[in-house]
Formats: C-alpha cells, sequence, structure tokens
C-alpha cells in the first residue's frame, strides 16, 4: 500500500490505546482493491500493544508516527498536513469500510460522472452503517438543501480534497470541530457529490455520540454565526429538548430495551434510517 507518489486518497487512522480495535481497522482497509491509497496512522504515544500492532503491519501502512497530542484533532490535523493524496478520509480504529471495493466503487462513479479530474467534486460524501450494542443501521446522508443543524454525514463517509482540508484544519474548539469544518467550507461555496451507498461502518461509541446534548449547543453555535434567523433558532432548541427526551430515557433504560424502542420508532414511521438486521 505504499504508493505515497500517486496516492488519490490518503485515509488516515487517529488512536491511542486502540490495541483491541485497531488491527481490524488496518486489515480492513488493506483489503480495499483501489489501487491508489496512502494509508497514516497518527498514534497519540499509546500505553498498551497499540504501537507493536502498528510495527506488524508496517507493509500495509504508507507512514505512522507514535507522539503526544493534544487530543483526537490535534491528531487528525497532523495527519492532514502529512497527506499526500488528492483527497482524505479518517476511519477511527474499530471502523471499517462496507465492501472491500467501496472506494473503487467511488471513484469508478467519479470519473464516469465528471469526465476529467480538474472537474472532481470538492467533497464527496455517502451514506453509513451505525454498529449499535444489539443491531445495525444503515443512515442516510441528509438533504444539504436542509437546514445544516449538525453533521449531515459522518467523517468516516467523507472524502475531503487534501487541499483544503490542509486550508481549513479543525479547529479543536468544540467536541464537534469536524462539523464546524464541513459547515465553514459549505459557507465557502465548496463543491459536493453525493454518493449513494453506505461507505463505511461506525460504532456509537465516539466522543460525540457520548456527548450528544452538548454538540446540539456546538452545532448551534457553529451555524448561528452564519444563520441568525429566528427559524433557525427555533428549530435547534426543538433539536436540542428532543435530543434531551432521548438521552434521558437512553440513560434510563436498559441498552436492549431502548435500542428495541429505537428500532420500533424507524418501522413505525420510517425516516433517514433504514434498519439492517
Amino acid at each position: 500500500m505504499k504508493k505515497n507518489q500517486s496516492s488519490i486518497l490518503t485515509i488516515a487512522t487517529v488512536c491511542y490505546n486502540a490495541a483491541e480495535e485497531l488491527e481490524k481497522t488496518i486489515q480492513n482497509i488493506a483489503q480495499q482493491t483501489f489501487p491508489n491509497i496512502e494509508y497514516l496512522i497518527i498514534d497519540g504515544n499509546s500505553k498498551d500493544k497499540t504501537l507493536e500492532i502498528i510495527k506488524s503491519y508496517q507493509k500495509d501502512i504508507s507512514n505512522y508516527i507514535s507522539q503526544n497530542d493534544n487530543g483526537i484533532y490535534d491528531a487528525m490535523n497532523k495527519a492532514i498536513l502529512m497527506a499526500k493524496g488528492d483527497y482524505i478520509l479518517f476511519m477511527n480504529a474499530g471502523d471499517s469500510f462496507t465492501e472491500n471495493t467501496i472506494i473503487e466503487q467511488i471513484f469508478n462513479k467519479i470519473h464516469q460522472d465528471c469526465k476529467m479530474k480538474n472537474n472532481f467534486p470538492d467533497l464527496i460524501y455517502g451514506d453509513y452503517t451505525v454498529i449499535n450494542q444489539t443491531f445495525s443501521e444503515t443512515v442516510k446522508a441528509e438533504s444539504l438543501n436542509k437546514k445544516w443543524r449538525g453533521m449531515k454525514f459522518c467523517h468516516q463517509s467523507m472524502l475531503l480534497k487534501t487541499n483544503l482540508a490542509k486550508k481549513q484544519l479543525f479547529s479543536g474548539n468544540y467536541i464537534t470541530s469536524d462539523f464546524e469544518q464541513v459547515y465553514e467550507l459549505y459557507q465557502k461555496g465548496i463543491s459536493f457529490y453525493y454518493f449513494p451507498k453506505s461507505i463505511a461502518n461506525f460504532k456509537t461509541d465516539g466522543l460525540s455520540s457520548q456527548n450528544k446534548i452538548k454538540v446540539r449547543f456546538e452545532s448551534k453555535e457553529i451555524v448561528q454565526k452564519h444563520d441568525k434567523s429566528i427559524s433557525t433558532k427555533i428549530s435547534f432548541w426543538k433539536l436540542i429538548i428532543w435530543t434531551f427526551f432521548v438521552e434521558t430515557l437512553r440513560n434510563a433504560l436498559p441498552t436492549s430495551f431502548f435500542e428495541n424502542l429505537e428500532k420500533m420508532k424507524t418501522k413505525v414511521f420510517g425516516g433517514r434510517k433504514e434498519i439492517t438486521d
């Protein structure tokens, strides 16, 4: 996989004490059929066997560093600055692509639709599959035409042109600094391209997933730097109240019971989630 000079896509994994999950992700990325991938691992000087695992898979890794950092977004910025690919995608330890051919499918579709490389979109995004504790579900990326109230897709299902990422590094001021990056680029008028398939699988145990109410308030602050309308403010407060209700239930009920309620809600009311038991 060490094809830095001709890489079209840089995939970056940032991790810390990730020995239990990292190997799965390395193996999954190594199985991608798309040939022009640069794979970077940015480790925060782990104390477990993470570095041993990285070294044992050096043939599948283009470059890695293991050093102290100032948190996940500092590590992600290091990856961006190291990246040599035309696009960059972040894949956390434990995450995986839905298919071994998915990156190849994406670029085949881009070539087909855009014809010339200089017409390639600035940001490519798609659907994603969330791994809950008792079931999995595919989540459709939200329409860009609807109000922005947070990430419309996840960073595991997003390919951003590396030169734009270098100009718009993560601020690290928010838990949801990935949303801040995308939203600020959206405000600058970059081009988006929707790929209509699930690109990546990820578990609901990340920093944003564990701090949903705080994330809602942060997203409100980020959006209202540009959109100060009353309708947007009301929309956010409705979302914050609903999130508070849902998270209160989540904390009060057994996980299996709560997730069964989520499945029932989706089956009865539909929406953007498609159950994939």
